[in-house]
C-alpha cells in the first residue's frame, strides 16, 4: 500500500471522528439541554472518597456539566455513576501547589447526608476547561471554589477516627461512641461512617488546644476547642496534629481573599491571581512599559 493511500485512509478516518464526535454531542444536547462541558473517557481520571472507607482506583471517566447538573460517567453517557446538584456541591479545591503539568482538584460534596470527595486529575488545559465550567456551574456559589494557582495546596485532614469527649467536675474524662472526623477547608465535619452528623464551619473555630489526660496519661491524648459557642474535645492518637492542622485552617479563613491587581501582572503575579479572576481576562496579561 502507497504511503498515498496511507495518508488518504488517515485523513478519512480523523474526518469520519470529527463528524461522529459532532453528532455524539448534537445528540447529547438533545438529551440534557445545555452543556457547560463535555469531557470525553480519557480526558481526565478519577477517584472516589468516602469517609470511612478506602479510596477507589484512579479510572478514566467522562464528564458531563450542565447548569443544573454534574456527572460523571463510566465509558458512554449512558453509564452513570455519580451526580450532584451546584447545591450540592460544597468546595472545590487543589489538595497540592498548582503546577504547570498535571493537577488533582478535590469537589467535596454532601448528598442525601452523605459526604464523598471526588478527586479529578488532569492536565493543563483539560483543567482549565473544567474550571471554567465549574464556574458557570457554581457561579452563585463562588465560596465554595478554593484559589486557583496558588503556591500551596488547601488542608485536608483524616478522615480518623476519634471518641466524643466529655469532662466532669472532677476533671475525669468521659468517652463516648467512636466518630470519624474529616477536616477540609471549610468545615470540620463529623461523620457516622460517610453520613454527616454534623459540620462546624472552619470560620467559628477558635480556641484550640491540645492535650494529655492528666486522669490516664497513657491514653490517648485530646484535642479540644470552641466552635458556634460550644465547646468540643475529641481523643484520637493524632490529637497533636490534628489541632496543628486546625489551627492552620483556622488561620487561613482569616486571610484576607485574592485581589485582583490593577496594575498588569507578570508571570511570578498570576501564580497568586485567583483562578476566577484569570478566566475573566479576554487577553493574557501583559507586561507595563515605562512611558
Amino acid at each position: 500500500m502507497s504511503i498515498l493511500i496511507q495518508i488518504g485512509l488517515l485523513y478519512l478516518a480523523l474526518i469520519a471522528l470529527i463528524l461522529f464526535s459532532r453528532w455524539q454531542r448534537r445528540r447529547i444536547n438533545k438529551m440534557v439541554g445545555e452543556t457547560l462541558l463535555l469531557m470525553v473517557m480519557g480526558s481526565v481520571t478519577c477517584r472516589f472518597l468516602r469517609p470511612g472507607r478506602k479510596f477507589s482506583w484512579w479510572w478514566p471517566r467522562a464528564l458531563l456539566i450542565t447548569p443544573t447538573r454534574f456527572v460523571v460517567y463510566n465509558f458512554t453517557i449512558y453509564w452513570r455513576i455519580f451526580s450532584f446538584t451546584p447545591e450540592q456541591l460544597q468546595w472545590v479545591g487543589l489538595p497540592d501547589a498548582y503546577n504547570e503539568g498535571y493537577n488533582q482538584f478535590w469537589l467535596h460534596v454532601e448528598k442525601e447526608g452523605k459526604w464523598y470527595v471526588l478527586q479529578i486529575r488532569g492536565y493543563k488545559y483539560n483543567n482549565r476547561r473544567l474550571l471554567l465550567a465549574l464556574r458557570r456551574f457554581a457561579f452563585d456559589r463562588t465560596d465554595q471554589v478554593g484559589a486557583y494557582r496558588r503556591r500551596r495546596g488547601d488542608i485536608h485532614f483524616g478522615p480518623v477516627q476519634a471518641e466524643p469527649a466529655a469532662q466532669d467536675i472532677h476533671g475525669a474524662w468521659t468517652l463516648a461512641v467512636p466518630v470519624n472526623l474529616y477536616l477540609m477547608p471549610r468545615y470540620l465535619v463529623i461523620l457516622q461512617g460517610n453520613t454527616v452528623l454534623r459540620k462546624i464551619p472552619v470560620t467559628t473555630i477558635q480556641e484550640i488546644g491540645a492535650l494529655r489526660r492528666l486522669d490516664e496519661p497513657s491514653a490517648a491524648g485530646l484535642v479540644r476547642f470552641r466552635a458556634e459557642e460550644e465547646t468540643f474535645a475529641f481523643a484520637l492518637a493524632q490529637h497533636e496534629a490534628l489541632a496543628e492542622a486546625l489551627a492552620t485552617a483556622a488561620k487561613r479563613t482569616l486571610e484576607e481573599p485574592l485581589e485582583r491587581k490593577q496594575k498588569a501582572l507578570d508571570d511570578d503575579d498570576l501564580e497568586d491571581e485567583d483562578w476566577l479572576d484569570e478566566f475573566e481576562a479576554s487577553e493574557p496579561p501583559r507586561k507595563n512599559q515605562a512611558g
